[in-house]
């Protein structure tokens, strides 16, 4: 099992455990699915790393693709986006296999989605890890640490996109549902890596 499928098994893991809690914020804040595609999105992951387990790129494309036909949902299209973009990026760039690939989902997530760290989104929990692994490449437990930190910061941000932009009154201190549930996935993969 390739360094790439344990972080992604473990992702996997941590989706179906957070499945609860992220259906308790994306009630106060969405349609209250977030737990169920988690669950999708886990399912997806776990069926590309059986099927890829030690091609990286075939793998990340695996994973977008599943994720796409079983989670149609849109946190699962920004996942799925930023699966694929990772893929691309990584076909055709030798340097660091995380940053390139993380650096092209955030872009990814952002050429879909629209949103840019700062808007509440999934993106808040994703580029505190680039920038921690930008300045040390070796440094998963920091650039973990970075994401927590980048989850906990949603709490305070205005929602400008999707529901939560109108119904972020209902949640007041919570942090945003889709960095919850990236920014854990990607905690727990880089804690194993």
């Amino acid at each position: 099992m390739s360094a790439l499928t344990t972080a992604l098994t473990a992702a996997a893991d941590t989706l179906e455990a957070s499945a609860d809690e992220l259906t308790r914020l994306d009630a106060l804040q969405g349609d209250g699915d977030l737990g169920r595609t988690a669950g999708l999105i886990a399912v997806a992951v776990r069926q590309a790393c059986a099927d890829f387990p030690d091609d990286a790129v075939a793998l990340l494309r695996g994973c977008g693709a599943k994720i796409a036909a079983t989670a149609p949902s849109s946190s699962g299209t920004l996942v799925a986006s930023g699966f694929l973009a990772a893929a691309k990026a990584l076909s055709e760039n030798g340097e660091d296999p995380l940053v390139v690939g993380l650096r092209a989902a955030i872009l990814g997530i952002q050429h879909r989605g629209k949103a840019t760290p700062g808007d509440r989104t999934m993106l808040d929990a994703l580029a505190p890890a680039l920038t921690r692994l930008d300045a040390d490449p070796r440094d998963r437990q920091g650039a973990a640490a970075a994401v927590e930190m980048g989850i906990e910061a949603t709490r305070t941000m205005t929602a400008k996109f999707g529901r939560a932009r109108f119904l972020a009154m209902n949640a007041p201190g919570e942090p945003d549902p889709g960095a919850v549930m990236v920014g854990r996935a990607l905690a727990s993969g880089l804690r194993v890596a």
